[in-house]
């Protein structure tokens, strides 16, 4: 039997939605009648919790539980009393932006390899990138070998593989 209303009203979260592939975050819910000891489910699954006030607790939410891009329910239940409980509320889990870069090509220099990126956007930009270098203001290489790229959005921290292709279309 669903209670109406709900013994703990949840109306919001913030941050309302994250990027897979991030790190730890701590994730703030807010409603009415936060019991003292509330704890904070993300899919189910227990979080450390800490109580704010009546109005808001705070769940740290792991890595691992925002691996994947989707939406997530999160949820409050009192520790003691498990008939004071909350609605639960959607927390999107958004896919990280791919490199907007094709690997087309490696140059050794002096025993130096270089990346040959070409923009998926636009082929005459051309970039000869070697590890360490930051390409679009956020991208860095992070390492290069025959059949791969390691590229890290820097803005969020998220790494990416870019496979090497023959094929620039």
């Amino acid at each position: 039997v669903t209670p109406t209303p709900w013994p703990i009203p949840v109306n919001s979260l913030n941050p309302g939605g994250v990027i897979a592939r991030t790190a730890d975050f701590t994730l703030t819910v807010f409603g009415e009648k936060m019991p003292q000891d509330a704890q904070g489910f993300v899919n189910g699954r227990a979080l450390p919790t800490t109580f704010v006030n009546a109005t808001q607790v705070k769940i740290n939410v792991p890595a691992d539980a925002i691996r994947m891009p989707g939406s997530l329910g999160v949820m409050v239940r009192s520790q003691s009393n498990g008939l004071l409980i909350s609605n639960t509320i959607p927390l999107t889990v958004a896919p990280a932006p791919e490199p907007p870069y094709k690997y087309i090509g490696l140059i050794t220099l002096k025993n130096v390899p270089k990346a040959v990126l070409v923009s998926q956007g636009n082929d005459d930009d051309v970039y000869n990138v070697r590890k360490g270098d930051v390409v679009g203001g956020k991208w860095k290489i992070i390492n290069i070998t025959p059949q791969k790229v390691e590229i890290e959005d820097t803005s969020i921290k998220v790494s990416h593989v870019i496979n090497y292709t023959v094929d620039t279309k």
